[in-house]
């Protein structure tokens, strides 16, 4: 019951955030990428996610949205997007696994928990300041940077 509860709460939100759908239409066509169910399914899932998810993850978010989706499709539809720069794409260290996040134009940081890899975002820059004075000591132009802190999550650390 609990489980087809969740199934149905979650089919709703889907279908209640569907109404995004079109605004990622509008950024598939402006990127010159053709409207695919999957490419606005997989957009949807990463957009609403709380933090960066593996292709398997997508995966089985997908699953319960489009049960004919297949792995193949995740992985051919994230390599298209982030080539588009719709995503973007982490590795974590230790972990072969690549996470992937709906790109939101904004500059972010993360701390990666080494036990479960779960990855929480961190608001604001902590390190902005010292990169600018880095980058003009030595007469660089930054294009970016990007933070990962690696440790321990408050709930791997009680068990």
């Amino acid at each position: 019951m609990i489980g087809k509860r969740l199934l149905n709460e979650t089919e709703e939100v889907v279908r209640r955030d569907m109404m995004d759908a079109e605004r990622y239409r509008r950024l598939l066509t402006q990127t010159g990428l053709k409207n695919t169910k999957a490419r606005i399914l997989v957009l949807h899932i990463l957009d609403h996610a709380s933090s960066p998810m593996a292709a398997d993850e997508i995966f089985l978010c997908l699953k319960k949205i489009e049960p004919s989706a297949n792995l193949s499709t995740v992985y051919r539809t994230l390599e298209t997007l982030l080539k588009k720069e719709i995503v973007l794409k982490t590795t974590l260290m230790d972990d072969s696994k690549s996470r992937y996040e709906f790109n939101r134009r904004e500059h972010k940081h993360h701390l990666v928990c080494i036990c479960c890899n779960h990855v929480i975002p961190v608001m604001g820059c902590p390190i902005d300041e010292y990169a600018k004075s880095l980058c003009s000591r030595e007469g660089f132009e930054p294009a970016g940077h990007r933070l990962e802190i690696y440790g321990v999550c408050g709930r791997c650390k009680k068990e």
